[in-house]
């Protein structure tokens, strides 16, 4: 429909683009991460956001494509790889549930840095199996795809890390590799966050310092109280649950139900003699891996985010496809019970699917997506009627990056005139109203705009208010 969602996120990523490409400042480091302050992304998802850019002229909608692919692209190798590694009928079960995942299929439709770490994941998972099954050389392309995170998700890069420090410990015990394999992986590793590195070293540590406040829980003396302490927990805790009930539509009322069959399920697959040990022990990494992320997690004393677990929902569906082909293969009865679940799945899907053609498709998005924000640029631009002026904007999150960056490109693109930001002759206020607050922006126009006489006001469909007016 080119009509998707540009809000606060993808404003700011396409200016920070837009830096990279047209105006040629590379850069070492992303976005700004949080972390008390210190902590940023990695550079590596301004660098692919660049590619469409740039095929498309600064056009967002390649960004809409990359997502896409990168999807589609999660699908495809997590069947690739699985109908290798097993056979193809437990490949077709893992890729349906990573296709019909409702956290999956939103990332495709979405321009978000965390997001490609579905791919990486399913990558990281791709090498590690070949590790399980004795070949440690690959340990080099698993630890490269989890620290490659690090330029998408600093946050999930970090925990995750430390989570799998117990399975190299493991991988070392039953000399699944070898020493030799770690130093090159680490040394890898190294390459692969060599910006992170090169921007602490020139700039004072200021990102060691940043993970040092974030490790010692701030200088707040309430953190260490047992009121807080039970809030994180509980926060954390509804977090790992909502990624395990989002990786799949069965919803929340039989996600109890859901766990303790893919735990009984669990059981009967480890005490099959059948079963490759390599499979097993792959498994097994499937089972431990959230239980060991919790427990990082539990020493992070202040909120978390679903995003920063988003290697779960993957996880969880390859845990869901591998058992569902098991039991489809080893049981009659599994078959039955598989067959029942696949069909209710995928009818759940389909239904979702239609309703997002009725429903989602045609859906205007107001003052959220695209076509409301480039028609409230065309009513200014066609206002104007060709002569200059100035636009300044109102938007809840304060900061105007989506609006900087289309009256960059669309207005460059569209009427060859990129308009000012003063208060001078002509100029127009785009207000976007908060939607919990509809009143907030009459603050801005008491205190901000301090000048200039109302020549005439008017709503837009979409939600917008114009408001244009000439400079005293």
């Amino acid at each position: 429909s080119h009509n998707y969602l540009f809000g606060f996120d993808q404003g700011l990523f396409y200016q920070a683009v837009k830096s990279i490409v047209v105006d040629h400042k590379l850069t070492l480091i992303g976005i700004e991460g949080g972390g008390n302050g210190g902590l940023f992304q990695g550079p590596g998802w301004l660098y692919l956001l660049a590619i469409p850019f740039w095929l498309t002229n600064g056009d967002p909608y390649g960004g809409m494509v990359l997502m896409f692919l990168l999807s589609m692209g999660a699908v495809a190798l997590s069947m690739w790889w699985v109908c290798r590694a097993y056979d193809e009928r437990t490949g077709l079960m893992v890729g349906l549930m990573v296709a019909i995942s409702p956290e999956l299929v939103s990332q495709a439709r979405f321009i978000w840095s965390p997001f490609p770490v579905t791919i990486l994941t399913v990558m990281f998972l791709l090498f590690l199996y070949k590790v399980f099954d004795k070949k440690g050389v690959y340990l080099a392309g698993a630890v490269a795809s989890l620290v490659t995170i690090y330029h998408f998700e600093v946050a999930t890069f970090g925990t995750w890390l430390v989570a799998n420090i117990p399975i190299v410990i493991y991988l070392l015990a039953k000399k699944l590799i070898k020493l030799k394999d770690v130093f090159v992986s680490a040394a890898l590793a190294l390459i692969i966050i060599s910006p992170m590195i090169l921007f602490d070293l020139r700039h004072n540590f200021l990102m060691a310092r940043g993970i040092g406040r974030l490790l010692g829980g701030g200088n707040l003396e309430h953190k260490a109280t047992w009121l807080f302490t039970k809030i994180m927990y509980i926060n954390h805790w509804a977090i790992f649950r909502g990624s395990f009930d989002s990786a799949f539509i069965w919803g929340p009322k039989f996600m109890t139900l859901a766990y303790l069959l893919l735990l009984f399920g669990s059981f009967v697959y480890f005490w099959d003699k059948n079963v490759k040990l390599a499979q097993k022990r792959f498994l097994g990494y499937l089972i431990v891996t959230p239980y060991l992320l919790f427990i990082v997690f539990l020493f992070y004393r202040w909120p978390m985010w679903e995003w920063w677990i988003l290697q779960l929902v993957v996880i969880n569906c390859f845990l869901l496809g591998i058992l569902l082909s098991y039991f489809w293969h080893r049981f009659k009865t599994g078959r039955i019970a598989a067959s029942v679940l696949l069909i209710f799945f995928v009818g759940i899907h389909l239904q979702k699917t239609l309703n997002f053609y009725r429903v989602d498709y045609p859906d205007y998005g107001g003052v959220h997506k695209m076509k409301g924000k480039l028609d409230a640029f065309d009513a200014v631009y066609a206002d104007a009627r060709g002569k200059p002026f100035n636009l300044l904007v109102f938007t809840p999150p304060v900061y105007t990056y989506a609006y900087d960056y289309l009256s960059w490109w669309y207005g460059q693109k569209k009427y060859g005139y990129i308009p000012g930001k003063e208060m001078n002759g002509v100029f127009y206020l785009l207000i976007e109203p908060d939607p919990d607050k509809p009143w907030s922006y009459k603050g801005w126009l008491e205190t901000a705009i301090v000048s200039g006489s109302i020549v005439e006001t008017k709503e837009l469909s979409s939600g917008f208010i114009i408001q244009k007016r000439l400079a005293n």
